[in-house]
């Protein structure tokens, strides 16, 4: 009996090495991967969403998949690519599967016997939902935004800044002047009920609205919330509130940069100014912020 203890002890370690040597399928279980991206896409359009993971390099080389539309329909695989300058993954959803429903999202496990992990679900909404609903939530960007090397930035911000794919959605910045009449870096802020709504520069602060371009029959709920903090053109560092309290939504805290618009679309819709009816003027002056609350992208172009 006593010749055979060697080759249990070498069996033992054999197994329990088996069960020791795979941290990753601990490390999956945890539940650390998120959608660390706009909270909600829009229906019946290409997006991009982000998937991010604790540690980040879980997620490398992994396979992405969402629910099927098709009632007890296999899960259905879509694109995604590793970003290292985001440390996650970029999750491309087709257009045909965006319908409005309210999806798993999926991470495959190879680690633990190819098992699919549960992320979160994905809200798709309609177009309305974004624009009149009472529980405000910003247009989300289609894309995922890489940035890009720091750029010199424009000389004057005062104007309507509008997100070029949404061309609806809207912040009016205007800062502070100082003695002589140049812009500071510090954003004067819209007082509700005592300036005008849509007056200019010189009668009304900064603001987030909704300017009813697409339907302006269903689209009277227009926001209008007040916009503090600091846009600082010299070390090109943004940091911005918007305050929805009014709506017992809160305040929302915005931080980033000008920068080069490289990834974005090389198209009119994207890259010409003008507020509801698109301008034919090629702009360059874009802002890429990014939610501290919900980790969305927000891109804006100079009206």
């Amino acid at each position: 009996m006593n010749e055979f203890k060697p080759l249990i002890t070498v069996a033992l370690f054999l197994v329990l090495g088996l069960f020791s040597c795979n941290p990753d399928c601990n490390t999956s279980s945890n539940g650390n991967i998120s959608i660390d991206s706009a909270p909600a896409i829009l229906a019946g359009r290409e997006n991009q969403i982000l998937l991010r993971s604790i540690p980040a390099n879980f997620l490398r080389g992994r396979q992405v998949f969402i629910d099927n539309e098709i009632p007890n329909g296999p899960p259905l695989q879509v694109d995604a690519t590793f970003e290292p300058m985001l440390d996650g993954l970029i999750v491309t959803i087709p257009e045909d599967i965006a319908a409005v429903r309210t999806p798993n999202v999926y991470v495959d496990d190879p680690d633990c016997s190819a098992n699919l992990l549960v992320v979160d679900p994905l809200l798709i909404r309609s177009e309305e939902f974004f624009f009149t609903s009472d529980a405000f939530i910003v247009p989300p960007i289609p894309i995922i935004i890489v940035p890009a090397p720091a750029v010199t930035p424009p000389i004057s911000i005062t104007n309507a800044w509008l997100t070029p794919y949404d061309r609806d959605y809207c912040m009016w910045f205007v800062p502070v002047k100082d003695a002589n009449d140049k812009e500071t870096s510090q954003l004067r802020v819209f007082k509700p009920g005592i300036e005008p709504d849509f007056g200019n520069d010189k009668t009304s602060g900064s603001r987030e609205f909704i300017a009813p371009c697409a339907d302006p029959s269903n689209r009277l709920n227009r926001h209008l919330n007040p916009i503090s903090g600091v846009i600082d053109k010299a070390a090109n560092f943004i940091e911005i509130q918007v305050d929805r309290t009014s709506k017992g939504l809160g305040i929302e805290t915005f931080t980033g940069r000008f920068i080069e618009p490289v990834s974005i679309p090389d198209n009119g819709d994207w890259r010409n100014g003008g507020a509801c009816k698109r301008g034919e003027t090629v702009k360059s002056e874009f802002m890429l912020l990014t939610s501290q609350k919900t980790g969305q992208q927000l891109l804006l172009i100079k009206g």
